[in-house]
This record gives structure tokens, C-alpha cells and sequence, in this order.
């Protein structure tokens, strides 16, 4: 299922339908009351209905009322199941499930172009803009477009590259979601689909290609929050090691390019992987004791040095007393031990 941004009146009147208004009932709200901004409403109604944004309400039958497309138990269990691998899955899911594998190109998939059709916007069906070229910068003597889409949720970038001797596309398909076992097989079948679903489209726009797809750049598969990364270094990366870190600043995760050793990570014994996190938090804990053992010495030496310094102080004043010269038959007045250092 392609899933687009939604313009202005697609998002205003998905909230009013979603707030329990009729159609009529939108189309007076936003002052298009007339035959023709009746219409217009009802077929934007059509348009969220087909892209699974609204759906009717099944227990009412009249009036037509319009209610979100899955409960939030059922949209939670949606993004994190099986469903969600085939469409791309969802990010949710890496967080719960350090197994879900985030499949991605460090590169593109290229195209050679025999033929350049024509950069005119591709709508849908439904009128709504699928593909719109947008003019780019480029190197001298060079021509460059771009254009982005919303594919399985990911935002799919096209990038077309207009030189002197040969002409190129290059589609960045985004990312899939996989659950093991062979998710990078099975991420790279998803993401290549999505680049060969867009050059059938352009085809049927005068597009034509000079050989097959091919892959510049690698797979790459992700798990987020995964135990062993306790026991990795982000400063300190191998760029040729089988499994390292991510260094973006996104949220953490390690990284692999080879399936056999992606499916060992995942199939590694629980009890295993456990020990990774629990070690974890121990390295934690005794990292707090330690900073409050030493704040516990700081806080011993702070006490014997007031100590020492008070027995200095009473034995300066008993000295002087005792060196004072008295009158015969007068009795010194005794002097408080601390008398003159107050």
C-alpha cells in the first residue's frame, strides 16, 4: 500500500470526520456548502477511506460516520507482527524485540537510462500527486532532478542524473523492518521491490533502461538497543569487523553485512545475551558505589581534619593559661577554653 503526505484539506477534513461530523456536516464547517465543494469533499473523504487513513464506522449504518482504521491494541499489534515485516514493519517494534532487524542500503540501487521520458508530475488514480520532480544542483555541464514518495511508510528519495555521455537513476528505497531468520535476504527483497515498482511506474511514463537494476553500496542490518553493545566502543570502530557499532547519532545500535553471522546474533542463547545486560547493570551499580564510597571518604577527612584542628586550638589556650602571671593571694578567673577564637 503507497502512503502519501496528506495536503491541507486531506489532513482538515480527516479531523473533522474523525471528530464525528458527516460529510455535509465537514463541507459546512469549511464553508463549502455548494455543489461543487460538496463534491470535492466527498471524493477527499473516498481518497482517505482508499488510503486506509479513516475507515466507517460498522456499527452504524446511517448517517455515514468515520472512525480511526485500527483500535490502538489492534494498530500496536499491527506495526509489531508479521503484517508489519511485509510493508517495512515499524520502529516500535526494534525497541520491544532486539531480534527485529533494521534492513538498509549503505548506497542506492542504480538504474542506466536508455530513454529519458518525460518530468511531468505522475498522479494516482485518485488525482493525488504520486511522483513530482523538483530541479536539484548538479555538476557543470550536468542536469539533476529529485523527487520524494512515501512507500510502505518510508520515505523513498528518486535522484535523476542528466550528463554528458550517459544518464543515471538512483532510488534510496529507505528501510524494512525483518524478523529473523535471513533478515537481510528478505529486507534487500523488500527495498528492491520498491525500486523496481517505481521504474515500472516511470516506464509507462516513456522511461526506458538499459539492463537490470543493480546495487551500489551494501546491505547493512540493525539492532537497536541490543545487549552486546555494553561491551562495544563507539570511539574505537573496525570499519572490516562483522558486527560493530553505529556511530550516527540516532539512536544506538550494531550493524552487520554478512546473513550468517546476522542470523548467529539473533539465534544467540537468551541466557547469553543476559548475562550481556545484566553485566551491564552491574558495571552501572558498582560505578554508583564507587562514587559514593569516595563521597563517604571525602566526608571522613573533612571530619578528621575539623578534629585535629580543634585539638590544636584547645591545647594553644591551655598553654597560654598556664603562662599567665598571677598576684599573691588573687585567684585567676577561669576563661572559657575557647575565649578569644569565637
Amino acid at each position: 500500500m503507497v502512503r502519501r503526505k496528506l495536503n491541507a484539506l486531506q489532513l482538515r477534513v480527516k479531523e473533522l470526520l474523525l471528530a464525528g461530523n458527516t460529510i455535509p456536516q465537514a463541507a459546512s464547517r469549511l464553508e463549502m456548502n455548494d455543489k461543487k465543494g460538496m463534491r470535492k469533499i466527498r471524493q477527499t473523504a473516498n481518497q482517505l477511506e482508499c488510503y486506509k487513513e479513516i475507515r466507517r464506522d460498522p456499527t452504524i449504518h446511517w448517517p455515514i460516520l468515520y472512525i480511526e482504521p485500527y483500535p490502538a491494541t489492534e494498530k500496536a499489534e499491527f506495526d509489531g507482527g508479521c503484517v508489519a515485516s511485509q510493508r517495512g514493519g515499524s520502529p516500535s517494534a526494534t525497541e520491544k524485540n532486539a531480534k527485529v532487524g533494521r534492513v538498509h542500503l549503505n548506497g542506492f540501487f542504480h538504474f542506466a537510462i536508455k530513454t529519458i521520458g518525460n518530468f511531468s508530475t505522475i498522479r494516482d488514480n485518485l488525482g493525488c500527486v504520486f511522483i513530482e520532480w523538483k530541479d536539484c544542483g548538479a555538476p557543470n555541464g550536468c542536469k539533476q532532478k529529485r523527487a520524494e514518495l512515501r512507500l510502505d511508510g518510508n520515505e523513498v528519495k528518486i535522484l535523476c542524473l542528466v550528463g554528458k555521455n550517459k544518464n543515471t537513476l538512483s532510488i534510496y528505497p529507505g528501510e524494512s523492518y525483518q524478523e529473523p531468520p535471513n533478515e537481510m535476504s528478505k529486507g534487500e527483497a523488500v527495498l528492491r521491490d520498491r525500486a523496481v515498482y517505481i521504474a515500472e511506474i516511470l516506464h509507462s511514463n516513456g522511461w526506458r533502461w538499459n539492463g537490470d537494476i543493480q546495487l551500489k553500496g551494501t546491505i547493512e542490518c540493525g539492532h537497536v538497543n541490543h545487549p552486546f553493545m555494553s561491551r562495544m566502543d563507539r570511539n574505537h570502530i573496525k570499519t572490516d569487523a562483522t558486527v560493530k557499532i553505529d556511530t550516527s547519532p540516532e539512536v544506538p545500535e550494531i550493524e552487520l553485512t554478512d546473513e550468517e553471522a546476522n542470523n548467529l546474533l539473533c539465534f544467540t542463547p537468551e541466557h547469553i545475551t543476559a548475562l550481556y545486560a545484566n553485566d551491564e547493570a552491574s558495571d552501572k551499580s558498582i560505578k554508583n558505589l564507587r562514587g559514593y564510597i569516595k563521597q563517604l571518604q571525602i566526608e571522613h577527612l573533612e571530619a578528621d581534619k575539623f578534629l585535629l584542628e580543634s585539638t590544636l586550638i584547645t591545647k594553644k589556650i591551655l598553654v597560654e593559661q598556664m603562662s599567665e602571671p598571677t598576684q599573691p593571694g588573687i585567684r585567676p578567673r577561669a576563661k572559657s577554653p575557647l575565649e578569644g577564637y569565637l
